[in-house]
């Protein structure tokens, strides 16, 4: 299944225009740190996915270090009308979302940071699938959002950030994971991730009622922030993979650490997830995990890889294979990348 097809950006992020198509049921996008491949799944969750106001909540989010930093999801953040663009090819159609910054306070904004007001971003649906959207931030980047319409009419899309930019809570994605009848799954393929070191997943509440996630180790069970520094990102990746059939995932960089023995088993996880209805578009720099995706005979005819590169101008320059041409794309994408 290919719910999504392509992507087409104008003024976002670092990019004056970009887009990139023929999207597959597996597609990875690979180049050099800064190049967009974020910006591209950052683009595709809100273009596509049920709550765009969310989406572009957390995609500043990510950013927190930076004050303000709102205005920074546009290229030219300077004129007086500052927007931007965003479209989607899917199966049921395309849609496309146009992003607008306004500086100051909102009726959404409430004192529920110490920071001041500071901005308000509005996306409006275009087309046939019309919708309104709004998300008020704190000059602290926190936010709240309303959405109005038809962002229902989207994918369900998840951003898999496993080193958690978004400071979604663990225990709200094993929850997910649980409410949905995926949990077992979940346990399963954190136990091939570890080779049987991690098992057995588990919401306790501990004082003060604090919800905290456990995770059986050996023969204890022991919260995930005690059991290793990787624990978090296997349980949040696995988690995610375990999505119901017609879902898409948008996973940045599973390899976040995990070390080369593990990198086959996520790969054979990514494959599964694949050949269960699921649609995953992800980044790497990882050369091995991408030999080994491209070993699943299974996985490869439905596999695209993008090598991504961007220019001076804001433009971007890219390069694809899919099937048999992978090796190709991929010896030349790592090419790229070490030369930049």
């Amino acid at each position: 299944m290919c719910l999504i097809t392509s992507v087409t950006v104008e003024n976002w992020r670092g990019f004056t225009r970009a887009s990139l198509s023929e999207f597959t049921a597996l597609t990875v996008l690979a180049g050099s740190n800064g190049c967009g491949k974020s910006s591209v799944l950052e683009a595709i969750l809100i273009a596509g996915g049920r709550s765009p106001g969310d989406a572009i909540g957390r995609a500043v989010l990510r950013r927190a270090d930076a004050w303000n930093a709102s205005r920074w999801l546009f290229h030219d953040h300077d004129d007086a009308d500052v927007t931007a663009a965003l479209s989607v090819e899917r199966t049921r159609g395309t849609r496309a979302v146009k992003l607008t910054w306004n500086e100051g306070a909102h009726a959404l904004h409430m004192p529920w940071t110490y920071a001041e007001p500071a901005s308000w971003i509005r996306a409006e649906g275009l087309g046939p699938d019309e919708f309104v959207s709004e998300t008020a931030f704190s000059a602290d980047n926190q936010y709240r959002f309303q959405n109005r319409g038809g962002p229902s009419a989207g994918e369900m899309i998840r951003l898999v950030d496993p080193v958690n930019r978004t400071r979604d809570a663990l225990h709200r994605v094993v929850s997910r994971a649980i409410d949905g009848n995926r949990i077992e799954r979940v346990e399963t393929m954190l136990e091939r991730l570890t080779h049987g070191e991690l098992s057995g997943v588990r919401i306790a509440t501990e004082d003060p009622a604090v919800p905290v996630v456990r995770v059986r180790q050996g023969n204890r069970n022991v919260p995930v922030a005690v059991a290793g520094d990787g624990v978090a990102s296997l349980i949040r990746v696995a988690c995610e993979l375990a999505a119901p059939a017609g879902s898409v995932v948008l996973l940045e960089e599973p390899e976040v650490h995990l070390h080369a023995k593990a990198l086959w088993e996520l790969s054979e996880a990514i494959s599964e997830t694949v050949g269960t209805g699921v649609q995953v578009i992800m980044t790497t720099h990882s050369d091995q995990l991408l030999e080994f995706l491209d070993q699943h005979t299974e996985t490869r005819p439905q596999m695209t890889l993008v090598g991504m590169s961007r220019l001076a101008d804001g433009t971007l320059n890219s390069f694809q294979g899919r099937g048999e041409d992978v090796a190709d794309v991929r010896e030349r994408a790592f090419r790229v990348m070490h030369t930049e």
